[in-house]
């Protein structure tokens, strides 16, 4: 191999370039299988009609068909929206693993009948620009842990039963 001066410093370059580079200091994916089972699992949650309404979601191997779910490329597939806006869902968000889905860049459950809280784990999605949740039955205060959604641009919570103050951590995002 050349080891000559340009030569060292073109490797060195290459080398440094990879480790300061955005997708270099990404997290590690995962794959569709384990965010498959985490819908999974919230759907087994769900009642009411919660569960004809994703009768489509079980094949892991077509997940990105699945009723409401958009996938895109992250040097893998993943899934990077929800949107299952008006589809009688009833359960909470409690038991959906929020860390499984950290690839979320839209979760549209508007216009639903989920109920309980926002859990401070929402945080965990880190790429979210847009959360609809408007139209529910969800109670208690948003979390200050929305504030670490530091991509989002689009927040909808009206139409619900949140009370309680807007955290001022809220107010710095954009």
């Amino acid at each position: 191999m050349d080891s000559s001066p340009s030569t060292t410093l073109l490797a060195s370059l290459v080398i440094l370039m990879a480790l300061v580079s955005p997708i270099a200091a990404l997290p590690p994916s995962l794959g569709v299988g384990e965010q498959a089972g985490a819908l999974l699992a919230w759907r087994a949650t769900l009642g009411g009609q919660s569960q004809h309404a994703l009768r489509s979601w079980g094949n892991t191997s077509t997940l990105c068909s699945w009723r409401g779910v958009r996938c895109g490329t992250r040097r893998r597939p993943v899934i990077t929206g929800i949107h299952l806006r008006g589809t009688r869902l009833a359960g909470t968000l409690e038991s959906l693993d929020f860390a499984a889905l950290r690839d979320l860049t839209s979760l549209d459950l508007s216009r639903n009948r989920l109920a309980g809280t926002i859990p401070p784990s929402i945080a965990a999605l880190g790429e979210l620009h847009a959360l609809q949740l408007q139209g529910n039955q969800i109670s208690g205060s948003i979390p200050p842990s929305l504030a670490n959604l530091t991509k989002l641009h689009l927040l909808m919570l009206h139409d619900n039963q949140i009370s309680g103050e807007i955290p001022g951590q809220i107010g710095e995002l954009g």
